[in-house]
Parts: structure tokens; sequence; C-alpha cells
């Protein structure tokens, strides 16, 4: 025991407790402060494809949020982070991409990375939880994921209506965004703790009039085209949001759309449906790209009826017409065998571009709801298609012509509540003093079956597979929130070790750390050698490295067991996955796995 905790402490030392703490992060109540109240110029038509990014640091130092990752935004019950932050998976990498004319220095809070130079910088965080982000520092200018964010710049600026945040303690972070996956979030492609500024004064970046005959940016409602240089009079009936790619698997629960209603969202007999689903690009003569929902390549398909609304008490005044703000819920729901109505989640499978296409607006008779904008700050906006912008889809009445409007750096407050889940099983020696030669995820269980150890270790091994994940191997109710796929059956047990580290950093004491430990049957008599391949996964969509069992004298090559395929117990109806996790069918073509084994199909 005394040996396994001394390497516990290297490992983690090593791999991120020492050198980077975690985020102490404080969940407060969110007030929403004053928004501008004033109705939004919108666009009539496609996209425009020559939008310029309009630098938010004037040294030229800037970047958007890196692919695959989502801003972090304020949960359902109110409560939140005041700093900006980026949900980003364990097993990937995102990468921060300086798209100024800057060559910045790449830093990190309290100097925990070694700096590194150039345009782009590829960050994984090191474990489950949440960390400091990297910033570019280029001379004395630097720019970070929360520059822009409205706490922040309001407390740095001594703005007393932000006196009861910086009185939380968050002083000290003004400047360092931050980045992880620790739980399930509501998670929108846009901050919505983003400044926006105008004639000089800083508001929140929610915008809530638009066009509409209605008032509202997205939703019920019809527009008037020749207030946008066309003719005729439209009618909405959906409004879309594109998110982006996914770094990883990006499990979801529900779509959340925050918006407005003048009477009720939703009536008994009313229905919206928000569809999840890939997006189409389109390029242009010009070189120019323009990215639209594609409607016929659906995800999943999610239901919001009368019933699925919250809030819709507190009141604001557009264009001197009473609102009630509240929040949409989209889910799929089953019931079991109790009669207890459940909510069924969905994966979006990894490097997925998606978005989020909600429609039955038209039914103006049971549905009175408009989803809000959040503006988002000059660095997000790309050169050639601005692709967060919010889409509100309308028919003209006269033509039944289909026409797209969108608002100049305006997303749809659309978000989905989900996250990313991930597991590591350890493999490189530079997470600890290890013995040349050996792996952490290769290990050797003895001829009796009643212990194991890291396979060719002598002092520097564990008893048993480490292993990183996202969440707690056991959630509040006792439950496993991870488990083992192609165990084979002559492994008895698997012991589960939570290994504890206290640096004296109270946010590290939570590090989702955990040996695997297995016994096993002792091998038969007449046999000198066993192996097999597993996988740690979860029902959120995460998937570990593989873990190599031996027993006996068996071997490995290059981390691939030398046991031919056909001296091993196959299964006929195992699943097949890609490189990516991502769960195929037998008409996928490319390499496979399958058992264990990296296969072409």
């Amino acid at each position: 025991m005394k040996r396994l905790l001394l390497i516990t402490a290297a490992f983690i030392s090593a791999a991120a407790g020492i050198a980077q703490p975690q985020a102490d992060m404080t969940r407060v109540k969110i007030t929403r402060l004053p928004r501008l109240n004033m109705q939004a110029k919108a666009h009539f038509g496609e996209l425009s494809p020559s939008l310029a990014v309009r630098h938010s640091v004037l040294t030229g130092n800037y970047f958007s949020h890196p692919e695959g990752t989502f801003y972090v935004g304020t949960g359902l019950d109110g409560y939140g982070t005041i700093l900006t932050t980026l949900a980003a998976p364990l097993t990937n990498s995102v990468t921060f991409t300086e798209a100024g004319s800057a060559n910045p220095t790449w830093k990190q809070a309290g100097g925990a990375i070694e700096d590194a130079t150039g345009k782009s910088y590829a960050f994984r965080i090191p474990y489950g939880g949440l960390f400091y982000a990297p910033y570019a520092v280029n001379r004395t200018d630097s720019f970070c994921v929360g520059t822009n964010n409205l706490y922040s710049r309001g407390i740095a600026a001594g703005d007393t209506r932000f006196t009861p945040y910086s009185a939380a303690g968050y002083t000290p972070y003004l400047n360092w965004g931050v980045i992880g996956s620790d739980t399930i979030h509501v998670l929108r492609p846009v901050d919505d703790k983003a400044a926006y500024s105008y004639n000089g004064n800083l508001y929140s970046n929610g915008a809530v009039w638009g066009p509409l005959s209605t008032d509202y940016m997205f939703g019920t409602g019809a527009v008037d085209y020749s207030s946008m240089g066309g003719s005729g009079i439209g009618d909405c009936y959906a409004a879309a949001q594109i998110f982006g790619k996914t770094a990883a698997p990006l499990y979801v629960e529900r779509i959340v759309a925050s918006g407005r209603t003048h009477t009720k969202p939703i009536k008994e007999d009313g229905q919206l449906v928000a569809y999840v689903t890939g997006v189409h690009s389109r390029t242009y003569s010009d070189g120019s790209i323009v990215l639209t929902p594609d409607i016929n390549n659906i995800y999943d398909t999610l239901y919001a009826n009368a019933a699925d609304t919250i809030d819709f008490r507190s009141t604001y005044t557009i264009n001197g017409k009473k609102t009630y703000e509240g929040k949409v819920l989209f889910s799929k729901k089953n019931v079991d065998e109790l009669g207890t109505e459940l909510i069924e989640p969905f994966i979006i499978p990894a490097d997925s571009m998606f978005a989020v296409y909600i429609t039955g607006f038209q039914d103006t008779t049971n549905v009175d709801f408009g989803i809000d904008g959040l503006h988002y700050p000059d660095e997000e906006k790309s050169n050639t298609d601005d692709i967060l912008a919010g889409r509100l889809l309308t028919q003209n009445r006269e033509d039944d012509g289909v026409y797209t409007i969108t608002y100049n750096g305006i997303a749809a407050d659309i978000a989905v509540e989900g996250m990313y889940d991930g597991v590591i099983a350890p493999e490189e020696n530079n997470f600890f003093v290890q013995d040349e030669g050996t792996k952490a995820n290769v290990v050797r269980i003895n001829t009796s079956g009643t212990s194991c150890f890291t396979d060719s270790a002598k002092e520097n091994g564990f008893n048993g597979a480490p292993v990183l994940t996202t969440l707690p191997w056991i959630d509040n109710e006792g439950y496993e929130n991870y488990y083992i796929e192609d165990l084979p059956d002559w492994i008895r047990n698997v012991e589960t070790t939570d290994v504890k580290y206290d640096d004296g950093r109270s946010a590290n004491k939570d590090f989702n750390f955990y040996v695997l430990k297995f016994t096993a049957t002792a091998l038969p008599e007449g046999t000198t050698k066993r192996i097999a391949t597993i996988h740690v996964v979860s029902d959120k969509g995460a998937r570990s490295n593989e873990i190599i069992l031996r027993q006996g004298d068996a071997s490995i090559a290059a981390g691939l067991e030398s046991v031919s395929a056909d001296k091993r117990k196959i299964k006929k109806n195992a699943r097949a996955y890609n490189l990516s996790g991502q769960e195929v069918n037998n008409s996928y073509k490319g390499i496979v796995i399958k058992n264990g084994d990296k296969l072409i199909q």
C-alpha cells in the first residue's frame, strides 16, 4: 500500500496536481444585468459571406473559442459561475489559434505550463475538472477566453452593479478563463456572460427585440420583407442555431431555448419540435462558404409541450408591450415499467458539426414563443461565414418562397444540456517514473489469479490499471458511472480503488483517479497463457483506450497482442467502433475495433 500511494503522488504531481491546479469555482445566483433595449437590425436572405472580423483587441492579439468547445452557461436553477468557462473533453486536445496579426507566447494562470510560442497552441485538460485556460501574450498585451467577460470588465471598471460578484472572491481571477469538463451543464456556442458595449456603455449581451410582428427575435410572428429590401410578408416557421463541431462524443439530455411570450409559450394543444441536425456546407463561385442546418441528416428529435416550460413569471417591456421571460425545454421521454416518466438522453458522435433546428412556430393558435438572441464579441466572427449567427426561417405568403433572416453578430439563445464525459487508461511513461518498456495500461495477473501488477515493472508500477475519469466512478445515488466492456469470463472480480491526493489545494481533492485491481481464476491445467483487451466505458459516450490483461507467459508486441485471433473466443454479435469511438454497423467501411481488435471492415 505504501508503494502504491507513493507512486500515486508522483503520478498526480507530474500529470496535473502540483503543476496545474484546478480552478476554484464559486457558484452564485446570476442576476441578469441591463440589456440594450433596441431593435436588432436584420439581414434579408442568406448570410453575407463577406463579414469581416473587427478586432476586439486593438493590438491584433485575439482568438475565437477552440473548435470542439462550448460555453458553460448559467444553470436552469439560475446559478453559475461568472467566469467564462469552456467545456472541453478529457480525451482530446483542443487548439487555441491566434486569429489576428500577433505571434504570441501562450501561458496559463500561475505559470502552470511551459511557455509556447506560435499562432496556435494545442491544450489538453490533464484530468476531469475545470482548469484555467491558456492565454495569448503579445508583448504587454494579453488575451484570454474571458477577456470580454461582462463581470470581469465590470468589476475591473469599479462598476457598482458588480459589487456583489466582486465580494464573492472572483477579483484575483478576472483575466483567467476556465476550461474543462466536470459535470452536466447548459452549453452554448456563445458565451451568455459576454459584454456588449454600445455608445461607451456596458450591457449584458442579451438581445430581445427583433423585426417580427410580435417583436420577437426568433419565433412566433411575421416579418415585413420590405424593411430589408424585399417585398411581401413572411411567416416564421423555424429558428436554427449552428453549434460547431464536437471534439468527442457529446452527451445530451435536453435542448434549452430561452426567450419570452406575451401570453403562454405553448398551450395545451401546442407543440414545438427541436431537430439536432448535421450541417450542410455550400461553396460559392467567389470561394465563400455558407453553412446551414442539414435537415436531411438528423441525429435526434426532441419535443416540448405545454408542461415543458420553466419561469415565465418575470416581466420585460419591449416596444411598450409586456413580455414574460422563461425557458422551453425539449427532450425525448418514455415511461418505465413503474409508470415513471423518464428523459431519454442521446449522444452526438465525435467530430460532428451539428445544429439545432426548432419548428412549430407557424401554429400561432397554440404557440406564442420568441427565442432571444445573444450578441457575441467580434473575435467570434468568422471571415467567410458568420457561423454563429442565429437563423430565422420564414415563408413568403405570396409565393411560398423560403427566406433566411439573420442579425449581424447575434446568435439564437439555444443551448444543449449535457457534457463531455471521458475516461483514460494512462499508457505512456511520462505520467510517472516507470521501468523501461512498461506501459501502465498493461497488467500482469499471476498464474493463480490472486494478484496483479503493472506488466514488467519492478518497483514503479501499480497493483492494477490506473484510470482517469471525468465523473466520480460512483454517483451520489450509489450507481456506477463507468463499467468495463468485454470483460472475459476468467476474470473473477474487479476492485476499484479511489486514490485520493491532497496537496493542500482543496480543489484537487476531488481528483478522479482510480486503480482497477483484477483477480482471476487460476490458469487451467495445460494452459500457459491468457490475454484479453478491455475498455472502460460509460453510458454518456466515454470509452477508454485499451487495457490489456495478461496471465501466465502471454506477451504483446507494440501494444497489440501476439495471440492470434483465431485462438480466441470471438463474439459473433460483438459491437464495432471506429477509431473515434463511435459505434458503427456492418455497412461501415474502414478500420474498426471489435473485441479489442483493430480490423479492416
